[in-house]
Formats: structure tokens, sequence, C-alpha cells
């Protein structure tokens, strides 16, 4: 318990750091960890509170969204602010949707918070919003790489192999 508040404490601290040098700076790598930092916040603060007085449907869903999801992703776009801007500016708006459509399927799945609580798997595998999550990055990669014969059925078939 000690571990989970001092990474909701420390990740709180440095998410307003950041925040304090984009103020000050205005450099965009600062904001999206900053959002990044943020996220990681809400999932610990969520994992704590689950863990303080057992979890409830919406602290599972913030814990996973946030922590197991999305905010590896936004952590990843400041990096590549920071070596690749023109790339980063044109990833922002792939990202934001992923956000959008993470966010509508972890709050539209049901949870099983028992099965949360035993294995920490609360979501169905059929209807995981993981596996929705990931699905829709892999199949809009193709697309982006720009390679040809890269479908959706490959996609499909990786973010298969990738639930086993």
């Amino acid at each position: 318990m000690i571990a989970a508040v001092l990474s909701a404490v420390v990740s709180a601290v440095f998410a307003g750091v950041l925040a304090l040098r984009y103020a000050r700076r205005r450099r965009p790598h600062q904001l999206v960890w900053t959002i990044g930092l943020a996220m990681f916040t809400l999932a610990a603060a969520a994992g704590v509170l689950a863990r303080s007085g057992g979890a409830t449907e919406a602290e599972y869903r913030l814990f996973y969204l946030f922590g197991a999801i999305l905010n590896v992703a936004w952590l990843a776009l400041g990096t590549t602010y920071l070596l690749a801007p023109r790339a980063a500016r044109r990833a922002l708006w792939g990202l934001l949707a992923f956000t959008a459509l993470a966010s509508v399927a972890v709050f539209a799945s049901p949870v099983d918070l028992s099965a949360a609580a035993d294995t920490g798997k609360g979501f169905d595998r059929a209807s995981s919003p993981g596996s929705a999550a990931a699905w829709a990055a892999s199949s809009s990669s193709p697309a982006r790489s720009g390679r040809r014969g890269a479908s959706s059925a490959r996609a499909t078939r990786d973010v298969a192999r990738s639930r086993t």
C-alpha cells in the first residue's frame, strides 16, 4: 500500500514540475509528458483507492485505461516530439483518436470485479477494451506505413497472436 501511495505522489509531483516547465517554455514534449504523467497519477490513485476499500468499477476502469492503455503512448509521443517533431504532430491526431476509442471501449465493456480481484482480469476476453484498442491501432498501422499488401486481416491476425 505504501508503494502505491508513493507512486501516486511522486508521479503527481513530476507531472506538476513538467506542467510548470511547460507554462514557462511552451515546449510540446513537456505538455505531452505532463499529460502522460497525469494519466499515470490517476491510475496510481485509482489503485490506491481500490486497495484501501475494495475496488469499484470506476476505479478499475480508470486504473486500466490510464495505467494499462494510454499513459505509455502519451509518454512515447513526448519523446517523439523531441526526436521527430513533424512526425509527432501527425501522430498526435492518431493518438487522440486512439484515446477516444480506448475510453469508449473501457467504459462500454462489462467488468467482473470478482475476477479482477482474484486474477487481475476484470474484462471478459471476448470484449476486452485492450483488444479493441489494439486492433484499432494495428489495423491502421499498415495504412500509415504505406506498405502495399498490408491489410486489416493481417493486423487482426497479429492482435489475435498477441492475446495468446
